[in-house]
């Protein structure tokens, strides 16, 4: 086995994890009798012992973190083969399992080359991310690991977006519109030079028809970033572009360090686009 074999095991492996703890936050009542559900526990606690366990074994993971996983996944093995469980003794568990396991494996699986070492910005990201914006910085994620830096800069733009766009929804798109009219009709200095009004009903919507450029200037103007974050964003909006576009300027591992600083410090750390 490989490292992105690892990788993509740990993937799946933590997906299927995650939904399995879906299914329970959602089922009714104090006790869990439903079989298939149990069985759903105990599969993926197997998979653990017989494919999960020996491979990170394999790549001489630390021990200690090892014992604390097969921990977990021998409660809630025991769980699911009791007659009678509790619901919130499945939570709990899987709670445990879910809440650490990007910190805990997939971060130090990402590190078992050093030739391309992760941004320390990115890991805080990826623990912290939602799981749309994972899809995106795991991919970033690995092709930083395999040099390949401008994909990378692109997949961690996609993830900042989506966090901005997301929040524009929670926050209310008519609420946007509005916002947009307002600032076409200040007359500050500032904001003379954008002349759109939007009216966006869907967040399909914002995402087919706003570009990424004016959603910053609305940003700005609604108070969820300040001038000094919007010209931060700007310029990685513009290695964003330029790592899409064919030409002479090479993105360093400098280049990345910086750009997911900015990223985690105006977007991802940033109260403003807190989802939950």
């Amino acid at each position: 086995m490989n490292r992105d074999e690892l990788l993509r095991k740990l993937k799946e492996f933590r997906n299927e994890t995650e939904k399995i703890q879906r299914v329970f936050l959602g089922i009714p009542g104090e006790f869990v009798s439903a079989q298939a559900l149990k069985d759903s526990a105990a599969s993926v606690s197997e998979k653990w012992f017989n494919q999960i366990k020996p491979a990170l074994e394999y790549f001489e993971f630390p021990t200690e973190t090892i014992v604390v996983y097969t921990k977990r996944f021998d409660s809630l093995l025991g769980l699911s083969l009791s007659r009678t469980s509790r619901k919130a003794s499945f939570e709990r568990v899987l709670g445990e399992i879910v809440s650490g396991f990007i910190a805990d494996l997939q971060i130090p699986a990402y590190k078992l080359t050093d030739l391309h070492p992760l941004p320390e910005s990115l890991e805080d990201i990826l623990s912290t991310s939602t799981p749309e914006e994972r899809e995106y910085l795991e991919e970033s994620a690995g092709c930083i690991q395999g040099g390949h830096l401008r994909a990378a800069v692109i997949l961690g733009w996609c993830a900042a977006i989506d966090r901005m766009q997301r929040t524009v929804q929670k926050l209310g798109l008519d609420e946007f519109n509005r916002k947009s009219s307002e600032m076409k009709s200040k007359g500050s200095p500032r904001y003379k030079r954008v002349g759109k009004v939007f009216s966006i009903s869907t967040l399909s919507e914002l995402r087919g028809t706003v570009f990424d450029n004016d959603l910053l200037w609305v940003l700005e103007y609604w108070g969820l970033i300040d001038q000094n974050q919007h010209d931060r964003l700007s310029a990685c909006y513009v290695m964003r572009n330029t790592s899409a576009h064919p030409g002479d300027a090479k993105t360093s591992e400098e280049n990345m360090a910086s750009f997911f600083s900015d990223l985690k410090t105006c977007v991802f750390s940033n109260p403003s686009f807190k989802l939950v």
